[in-house]
């Protein structure tokens, strides 16, 4: 701790803090020696603070799993390094700086460092009058400043989570650092705070419900670019007399205020880079140039946005920077419609970016293809439909039309980025002669109602045998009892006796995997796949089965026949099989 500087912050209340991220370079001159702490071997220190004494500047100290109660001062150019982030902890138990490092050449990385002091200058990670550390990959928590780096320059804060402190990462009469990509998550008073430090990158942060997501105090020359600024409670960027700074393509979403400037700085990047996304900015976008005067919208607002008086984005961007691709469109299903049973219709829910999150969707694609692959590959874009629809209906390609079609869902974004549904849906159609016939449902229904089902059947009766208990079940639509088959589903087998030629047509969801438990003895079981190589010879190095039989319109009385090892298992048809013992087949769609 340091008197000046705890005088001087207790005078202004509010800072930010600094986490400082891993792996600094030592000189390549000197030989590296390896001290273990912790763990079971016999020859370990038992404290950190030891093995750092014993230390020569270019070790490595080595930190196995456990909770540290030291106040370490890190005096030479070594490596600490822990073994794992979230279970190597260094607890302060609440007095004083956790860890001082007062040698360049540091690096600190793979610790959850707690519990500084409550003082204006305690810190649970401290750079003193250092150059070339790096802190990296650790989390600091409730520390009064998280990570501080005083009077310090040339370090690297990286992948660092600070929460529940006063400031997350602070920088302090401290020049020519980069803090990147690191997380300031709530109860800070300010996620960064930079005071009297100059020529610092401050990139890829981001601040999450803090008071001030990144504060200046007399900061100058500073780069702020590509950081995520959400639900500040104070103000996402504040620059108090602060001046030739540069701040460009940050992400401003739900804070109290997004900004205030009372110095000379600027907001953008020029174009065509651009400046910052601000979620409360209403221009549009029809125009183009760095004038925005040319036709054509080019994802930048046409009017500038105002910071305050003196103070503005000239090009503030109309999607977040950095945006990811759109959320997919999730539960996709798809059922037979229409009077006859004709059409297909697909419904699915929007995808989290339509209409909230990034709102950046503008449309759905649908692909379309006769057969199955199970990325998609080869399927043709069909039609593409507006933001915030979620149902389409593919009409006269239901019963009557004898063709397959597989169905993928996509959102698209304005930046031309697409995302799939993580599952397809398809249609599929069987003919059944008149007859005897053992059939099954490749597709996951939304109704799994044996009338609901079967409605495109014309048949009397169905039964199936259920080899869990050992007992026939059957639907006799001519009885007002049923028989206890009321429901069908993709992994059964189903016998029915139709009474004219007729076409199984069925919509549904193609299942990536089925497990189909089999029980000791005979099975009557559907085979869910649209794989059209797959062999009894297959089936049998998957599972160890006896017998395999399938369904022969002429082996009259049983109408079965056994399968050879080369003989191909159909989509849509049932199979016997005989296991001696239990076991379980997963079918894959592959």
């Amino acid at each position: 701790m340091n008197n000046r500087r705890t005088s001087l912050f207790i005078t202004f209340l509010v800072f930010a803090s600094t986490l400082c991220a891993s792996l600094a370079f030592v000189p390549t001159n000197l030989k590296a020696t390896t001290r273990f702490v912790g763990g079971t071997n016999p020859g370990n220190y038992t404290t950190i603070q030891e093995a750092i004494n014993d230390s020569q500047s270019g070790d490595v100290v080595y930190v196995y799993n456990g909770t540290y109660h030291e106040h370490l001062i890190v005096d030479k150019s070594i490596s600490l390094i822990g073994e794992e982030r979230g279970t190597t902890i260094i607890d302060g138990d609440g007095s004083g700086d956790v860890v001082n490092v007062t040698s360049d050449w540091v690096n600190i990385t793979g610790f959850t460092v707690k519990n500084s002091g409550p003082d204006g200058g305690d810190a649970g990670i401290e750079l003193y009058h250092v150059q070339n550390c790096k802190v990296t990959n650790n989390t600091v928590t409730i520390d009064t400043y998280g990570i501080f780096l005083d009077s310090s320059a040339n370090n690297t804060i990286y992948n660092n989570t600070a929460s529940h402190d006063r400031s997350g990462i602070v920088l302090f009469w401290s020049f020519d650092n980069t803090v990147i990509s690191n997380t300031l998550t709530p109860d800070s008073t300010n996620g960064i705070f930079l005071y009297s430090s100059e020529n610092n990158t401050i990139a890829n942060n981001t601040s999450i419900d803090n008071g001030y997501g990144i504060y200046f105090w007399f900061a100058i020359n500073n780069t702020v670019a590509g950081n995520n600024i959400s639900l500040s409670t104070g103000t996402g960027i504040l620059l108090f007399w602060s001046y030739g700074n540069v701040l460009y393509h940050n992400n401003f979403i739900n804070n109290s205020n997004h900004a205030r400037d009372n110095g000379v700085n600027t907001w953008d990047d020029g174009y065509p880079s651009g400046g910052n996304y601000w979620d409360n900015y209403t221009g549009s976008d029809q125009f183009s140039g760095p004038n925005q005067d040319q036709p054509g919208s080019d994802t930048i607002g046409d009017s500038a946005l105002l910071i305050d008086s003196d103070s503005r984005d000239r090009y503030p961007l109309m999607f977040p920077y950095g945006m990811p691709p759109p959320g997919p469109p999730p539960m996709l299903r798809a059922t037979l419609s229409g009077r006859d049973m004709e059409n297909v219709t697909l419904t699915w829910s929007l995808s989290s970016d339509d209409g909230s999150g990034y709102k950046s969707v503008i449309g759905y694609m649908i692909y379309r293809n006769a057969s199955y692959h199970p990325e998609g590959l080869g399927y043709g874009q069909y039609t593409t439909l507006p933001n915030g629809t979620s149902e389409f209906m593919d009409v006269f390609v239901g019963e009557g039309d004898p063709n397959n079609y597989f169905y993928q869902v996509c959102a698209l974004d304005v930046k031309n980025q697409s995302t799939c549904g993580e599952n397809q849906v398809a249609k599929f159609t069987r003919t059944l002669a008149l007859g005897p016939n053992l059939i099954s449902i490749p597709l996951i229904q939304l109704d799994e109602n044996v009338e609901t089902v079967l409605q495109t059947v014309s048949f009397d009766r169905a039964w199936s045998y259920d080899g869990f208990n050992q007992e026939w079940k059957s639907f006799i639509k001519s009885k007002p009892y049923h028989g206890g088959l009321t429901s069908v589903n993709h992994t059964r087998g189903l016998w029915m006796n139709v009474t004219r030629d007729s076409n199984l047509t069925v919509a549904g969801v193609v299942p990536s995997a089925s497990r189909i438990i089999l029980k000791a003895g005979w099975n009557l079981v559907g085979f869910p796949s649209f794989d059209e190589n797959l062999t009894v010879a297959d089936l049998k190095l998957s599972i160890v089965v006896e017998r395999v039989e399938e369904f022969d319109a002429l082996a009259t009385p049983y109408f079965l026949r056994l399968m050879l090892g080369g003989d191909i298992l159909e989509t849509g048809y049932a199979y016997w099989l005989n296991v001696v013992a239990e076991t379980t087949w997963i079918v894959r769609n592959e």
